[in-house]
């Protein structure tokens, strides 16, 4: 599941690229009608819904038999370190955030950079207690501070861009958070010892397609525009972004691991 995400999502961001440069026209701005860039990246993800939703139905009740102790022990160094680069970047991310304060006084702005923060700082802790496979009770509250960041992000972007009537210039970064807050939370589950891991493993997936259409899709489209694409996101969600991605990445190739050898010894047995 996990390499249909990354492809799909390098397709769908090409795709979202190409569209954001032709989608529109060139002296009005406005849409273009049956653009079949935006047709294509809008078949492709109703495709990864479907094979998401199918997964998800066929693979949960075996993988609810798995103890949700199993989860919660990581000792790849790999996904350590992308967990400790994740913080680092949401640390960043929510110094910018602050720092754009001192420009312009926000209170929302300024929450929004604290919960980054502390965001960072726990996934820190939380790459410390995976990589010793000694999980506190602390650490469910590390997991779930990201969520509070998220939705906060999430209620704010939606709000800069209600008016917009061009639906698909901002639906897929809308998406991509959205799905990140799911799998985020759900992955916060297993701290708390809930049986989430069906659920973490294809929310993360979404997550991680969602999260290269709509990020690394702005990314080309800035660069294939020469720097002046309109729907550009600023540095700030970007780096945020990046470092969800990271996150996530790390979340569900630790999950895959562990159903993957239960679900093996279960062949093997039969």
């Amino acid at each position: 599941m996990f390499y249909i995400s990354v492809v799909c999502g390098l397709i769908g961001a090409i795709l979202f690229a190409l569209y954001q440069k032709t989608g529109y026209e060139p002296g009005t701005g406005l849409p273009v009608s049956g653009n079949t860039f935006g047709m294509l990246l809008a078949a492709l993800t109703v495709i990864m819904l479907v094979i998401s939703v199918l997964g998800f139905i066929q693979r949960r009740r075996n993988i609810a038999l798995l103890p949700v102790e199993r989860s919660l022990k990581d000792v790849s160094s790999s996904r350590a370190l992308l967990r400790v680069v994740s913080g680092f970047m949401l640390i960043a991310c929510g110094a910018l955030y602050i720092l754009e304060v001192t420009q312009k006084i926000s209170v929302v702005t300024m929450i929004i950079g604290i919960l980054a923060v502390l965001s960072g700082f726990g996934v820190i802790a939380v790459a410390s207690g995976l990589r010793r496979g000694h999980v506190k009770d602390e650490h469910a509250l590390y997991a779930i501070i990201p969520i509070f960041w998220i939705c906060l992000v999430l209620i704010v972007f939606f709000r800069q861009h209600s008016a917009n009537p061009f639906l698909r210039s901002y639906v897929y970064p809308l998406f991509a958070m959205a799905f990140a807050m799911l799998a985020v939370c759900s992955y916060a589950g297993l701290f708390v010892r809930r049986p989430y891991t069906a659920r973490a493993i294809y929310t993360s997936a979404l997550a991680i397609y969602f999260l290269i259409t709509a990020f690394g899709g702005s990314f080309l489209a800035t660069i294939l525009s020469g720097g002046t694409f309109k729907y550009a996101l600023p540095l700030r969600l970007m780096l945020g972004g990046l470092a969800l991605f990271l996150y996530i990445l790390a979340a569900i190739g630790q999950l895959s691991d562990t159903t993957e050898g239960v679900t093996g010894g279960r062949r093997a047995a039969s």
